[in-house]
């Protein structure tokens, strides 16, 4: 299996950059672009074959920073940390904004948009969940509320046919929501502290969700056996991973996570600034590769390129290729590919 990775670029930025995400465009000659935004206020389209410097930015109309993305071919939505969230649909000449919705603070602290419709999660204050229509007409309004356990949603993430989602609170609690009526089908115990980032595998032949929290620990979860383990404080936990330099002593935050569109890969950020990547075709515990101190703060998002299911491989041994781009308190974005390619 591939797991040398190297940095061929570093990005900079005004500020900490606290979300970025990759995704398929028809508006790049690459056929892909990362959307990235922080404590600025502003949210930068980048060409991945010109890292050098953004396509365009656009800034956020709150006055605070923004916290939180997500984003489709067509459209991205951000939510700042007053708790505005906003519609942005992208275009040739960048991005216009056709939807704002204010709440009450800390109402939002996340957002995640459901892979199958227009309609997206979001949490924050008091456990609340909610799921919102992302369509331009009817912007934010309201689908459907919940409860998640915990005191403050911190986390977010949708399965890969949208019929659940998944909250992580800051007591390390996991809810299981049903997407058609948001209602909690399942609660169990993760972490003995704040889940900061949760992950569904995109894997057709998976159900792993994937959770990393302030104990410095990541656990894996097979959803398929939640419902009866959860009663026994399982979870239908099946694996956990150490993270840190050689599977650490050190405990660290786990800031950030993204999974490869195999399913086979997940790499993981650290509130050192470290990155590690593990083998989930395994589940095996320590990580295949370490990558000490690559931003000088916490690694708050990192995100895999979009890779065909056709092309995933590339002729490579399972789970090799693909790049990546991670970002942090540093205000550095990190470009990463497989190396020889």
């Amino acid at each position: 299996m591939t797991s040398q990775y190297l940095a061929e670029f570093a990005s900079t930025s005004s500020g900490p950059i606290w979300c970025c995400k990759w995704i398929d465009s028809s508006f790049t000659p690459s056929g892909s672009l990362v959307i990235t935004s922080g404590v600025d206020r502003k949210v930068s389209i980048w060409d991945p074959q010109k890292p050098d410097q953004p396509q365009a930015t656009f800034e956020n109309p709150s006055s605070l920073g923004v916290n939180a993305l997500d984003s489709r071919e067509d459209y991205v939505l951000t939510c700042s940390l007053d708790s505005t969230v906003c519609r942005w649909d992208l275009g040739d000449g960048g991005a216009k904004l056709v939807g704002k919705k204010a709440a009450n603070a800390a109402d939002i602290f996340t957002i995640a948009l459901s892979p199958k419709s227009s309609v997206f999660a979001t949490t924050g204050r008091q456990g609340n969940v909610k799921l919102l229509n992302a369509t331009g007409g009817a912007f934010a309004e309201e689908l459907g509320s919940s409860k998640g356990r915990g005191d403050f949603g911190m986390s977010l993430s949708w399965n890969r046919d949208g019929s659940m989602f998944s909250m992580g609170s800051e007591a390390g609690q996991i809810s299981i929501l049903n997407a058609e009526t948001c209602a909690v089908i399942d609660t169990f115990p993760a972490h003995t502290n704040a889940i900061r980032s949760l992950a569904f595998s995109p894997a057709t032949v998976s159900n792993f969700l994937i959770s990393g929290g302030d104990d410095g620990k990541i656990n894996v979860f097979d959803i398929r056996t939640s419902h009866s383990q959860s009663r026994k404080g399982g979870g239908g936990h099946i694996a956990q991973f150490g993270f840190g330099p050689a599977a650490a002593k050190v405990s660290l935050w786990v800031t950030s996570m993204a999974i490869k569109s195999d399913g086979k890969l997940l790499c993981a950020g650290g509130s050192d600034g470290s990155l590690a990547l593990f083998d989930l075709s395994n589940l095996n515990p320590s990580p295949l590769a370490v990558y000490p101190r690559q931003h000088s703060g916490d690694v708050w998002s990192m995100s895999w390129k979009p890779e065909e299911a056709s092309g995933m491989l590339d002729g490579m041994a399972p789970g090799g290729g693909g790049k990546w781009v991670s970002c942090g308190e540093d205000g550095v974005i990190k470009w990463f590919r497989a190396s020889g390619r």
